[in-house]
């Protein structure tokens, strides 16, 4: 796979996804796109991975969309860069792996509806987060009315789409925009350690658990509470189920699978 504005690593069970575009901000173009599809067509491909980190190399974590996109102005353009967005971004949501994303400094527009379409939100104490398109004469049409509202309520949701302000760390973890906020210097250890803990638990059981919680959003709780019934149905049957008790039982470390 030869990427150009993305790094792709793999280091045991754990998959490092970096955007690498310091000379543009870390801006996405279409190209940028095309490499996050086949990023995501290995992680589906790939049973060996259990947890994916989403970071960023140089001096800002992500700026969003590239302005020059802004440029071409024709609503043909338009309905097609924002499809691949969408359904980039619906990716991360489908992928059985979970996605935590490990922000620093500054997450813009379209960066803020990447990070919201993961599951794990840890930010650095000096981010800033802001979701501009207002500013552009655009309403934010990447996910961010959708998955910024469900992660925030309506009532914060519209402010920061209606003013565009910047918020730092500390007021979006308290409106529930991140779940974690750490020392600069700490991110990449506290990610990697928290991804750890996730990559030790069985696979197929935190696969069924992202996915049901997922639903929750979108679906009656009737509808969850049946998917609920039919994944602890699917995981009685597996060999990691028979794993845990018995090490519990055995007084030692379980040894998950993935079967």
């Amino acid at each position: 796979m030869e990427l150009k504005d993305l790094v792709f690593e793999k280091q045991g069970h754990i998959a490092y996804v970096y955007i690498n575009r310091p000379q543009a901000l870390n801006s996405f173009t279409l190209d940028t796109l095309d490499e996050f599809y086949q990023v995501q067509d290995d992680l589906f491909a790939d049973t060996d991975i259990r947890v994916v980190i989403l970071g960023a190399k140089g001096k800002l974590f992500s700026a969003g969309i590239d302005v020059s996109v802004l440029e071409q102005g024709t609503p043909q353009y338009a309905i097609r860069y924002i499809q691949k967005l969408q359904e980039y971004y619906n990716r991360w949501e489908k992928l059985p792996q979970p996605i935590i994303t490990a922000v620093h400094s500054t997450c813009i527009g379209g960066s803020v509806e990447n990070i919201l379409s993961c599951d794990i939100r840890v930010s650095a104490q000096s981010a800033t987060y802001s979701v501009p398109e207002i500013n552009f004469g655009m309403s934010p049409d990447m996910g961010a009315t959708q998955r910024l509202t469900r992660a925030v309520g309506a009532g914060q949701a519209k402010r920061l789409i209606m003013t565009g302000d910047f918020i730092d760390a500390d007021e979006a973890l308290r409106i529930g925009l991140v779940d974690f906020v750490v020392p600069d210097d700490e991110l990449m250890d506290f990610t990697n350690k928290l991804a750890k803990r996730i990559a030790n638990k069985p696979p197929l059981a935190v696969t069924v658990a992202k996915r049901a919680v997922n639903l929750a959003n979108d679906t009656a709780l009737s509808v969850g509470l049946q998917f609920e019934q039919l994944g602890s149905c699917f995981l009685f049957g597996t060999e990691d189920f028979k794993e845990g008790p018995a090490a519990f039982f055995e007084k030692r470390k379980p040894n998950f699978q993935g079967k």
